[in-house]
């Protein structure tokens, strides 16, 4: 059974006067509590500066004599701001810097015994011989080459129906060929050929890929030099793995001149990211290369480049594209100049994280000398006489059914005749081997010979034609 307590309170009006006064002493006693408070806080701060190990704190927290913030604890308050400061100023800056992924360069020179040797890619400043050039040739050909006017002029463009030009074929008709131009090829004591080099491009560009000490002898027709202003051999030491970029990259060597060329190899090793933006040898290749080079991704964008603006692409590029006929020059121009134009966003070639580079330094002294050209010269006649002896000997064996002073006026006509022409061609390849300062002068003089009887199914030796060297 539940029980219920009933409570009943009851005020008198007496007692509600007195109850008044005891409301304003409730108030009072809690400001009293809340200053207490505040006076206790102040003092557990003050406490804790005291017993704190930061300098300064204890200074500019303390309490003065007089219970009031002294000139000290101001002067204290705003060194140790200032510190505070200048600390989270430091922070912050390394803490950026720590987020920026910083890095040091740091450059070693080791000494080896052996180094892999670089490729060196060799081409004629001259892409066309002008000897082997046809007429259609020469009217496709006029943009690309240094022909006068009146070689490519000749006739109205209407007049002459040539049919389109196949610029492989003319390319690897008309290209300089290697085995005419290298007379001498010597890698560490031991000769080498032709076949040691490939070609890599059919403008004639070849490559040499793996050896160690090299020395090449060049001959180069100068007076043959008809589609270029320039004579020479262009250059390019390379890595290995590195396509030839030689347009861009590559050395003149000058003929009249024995050209050093000291190299120093240069090895590079870039950090990938988050301290670099180099491009790492897991991601994937170029089309068309085994390794990514920066020459590669040039070359590969370039390709891209002239395809979109000319549908083709030049000789030298990759892809499967036409080659670009002379009527296209301009066209490729332009877009090679936009190309370089543009702020890489289209042709962004970023750095191989290992990368091998050759330092090169080169040096020339001039060939050959006034002494070895008088000795060439000299060599060059005796050679000369050796020859036409020699044939004079054939043209002396006697001839059935012929008469013996038809045979003898034939004979001396032939050696007046060879006479010349070996004068002529003598004089020629003087002008194309030599230099024009260090020309040996050289004068033929002919002999007049005491008759003789020519005796049949004999042979004898007419000394008929001497050389005389001034």
């Amino acid at each position: 059974m539940p029980i219920e307590f009933v409570c009943k309170i009851k005020f008198a009006e007496g007692d509600e006067a007195k109850a008044a006064p005891s409301k304003s002493s409730s108030a009072g006693m809690l400001d009293e509590h809340l200053s207490r408070a505040r006076a206790g806080g102040v003092a557990d701060l003050t406490a804790f500066a005291s017993s704190s190990s930061l300098h300064g704190l204890a200074q500019a927290l303390g309490s003065s004599r007089s219970g009031r913030v002294g000139m000290r604890q101001t002067l204290w308050a705003l060194a140790l701001l200032a510190s505070l400061t200048v600390f989270l100023y430091q922070a912050s800056q390394s803490t950026a810097a720590y987020l920026e992924h910083p890095h040091l360069a740091a450059l070693g020179e080791e000494s080896r015994r052996e180094l892999t040797f670089p490729a060196v890619t060799l081409c004629n400043v001259n892409r066309f011989r002008f000897s082997a050039l046809t007429d259609a040739d020469i009217y496709h050909l006029a943009n690309l080459t240094g022909l006068p006017p009146k070689s490519r002029g000749g006739h109205r463009p209407g007049e002459l129906q040539y049919p389109p030009p196949d610029m492989l074929d003319i390319f690897q008709r008309t290209g300089h060929q290697l085995e005419d131009m290298l007379k001498s090829c010597n890698f560490s004591g031991q000769n080498c050929s032709v076949h040691d080099f490939s070609v890599v491009s059919v403008t004639c560009c070849c490559l040499l890929n793996g050896w160690k000490v090299l020395v090449l002898f060049f001959l180069l027709l100068v007076d043959r030099y008809e589609t270029t202003l320039e004579a020479g051999i262009r250059v390019q030491i390379h890595s290995q793995d590195e396509p030839p970029y030689i347009h861009q990259l590559g050395f003149g060597v000058s003929p009249g001149f024995q050209t050093f060329v000291s190299c120093q190899e240069q090895r590079l090793s870039y950090l990938p990211q988050p301290w670099g933006n180099c491009r790492a040898s897991t991601e994937p290749v170029i089309p068309g290369y085994d390794t990514y080079s920066v020459s590669a991704c040039r070359l590969h964008c370039e390709s891209i480049q002239v395809q979109r603006e000319c549908n083709c692409r030049m000789i030298h590029m990759p892809g499967s594209a036409d080659i670009c006929t002379p009527a296209k020059v301009k066209c490729v121009d332009r877009a090679l100049g936009l190309l370089q134009k543009s702020t890489g966003d289209s042709c962004l070639c970023e750095t191989p994280c290992n990368v091998t580079r050759y330092g090169k330094e080169l040096s020339m002294v001039k060939i050959p000398s006034k002494g070895s050209a008088r000795y060439l010269s000299r060599k060059q006649t005796i050679y000369y006489i050796m020859v036409i002896k020699h044939r004079i000997k054939r043209l002396m064996r006697p001839q059935k059914n012929q008469n013996q002073q038809n045979q003898r006026n034939q004979i001396q006509n032939q050696i007046q005749n060879q006479i010349q022409r070996t004068k002529n061609h003598r004089e020629q390849n003087l002008r194309s081997q030599l230099a024009p300062s260090t020309i040996a002068t050289v004068k033929l003089e002919e002999v007049k010979a005491k008759p003789a009887v020519l005796q049949p199914h004999s042979t004898h030796c007419i000394n008929s034609v001497c050389m005389a060297l001034s």
